[in-house]
């Protein structure tokens, strides 16, 4: 899984949904995690 922190997020979000295509994206605040982008196969 890749990890991104806020902070440093700042391509459009676009981009990152490409990524999701291939692993899931955790976003991390101050090293801690809040969310996690996913394919949309895995949501539902």
């Amino acid at each position: 899984m890749k990890t991104l922190e806020m902070a440093k997020a700042t391509a459009p979000l676009e981009e990152y949904a490409r990524d999701v295509s291939r692993e899931p994206v955790i976003l991390t605040e101050r090293g801690k995690p809040v969310a996690v982008l996913v394919e949309a196969s895995f949501a539902v």
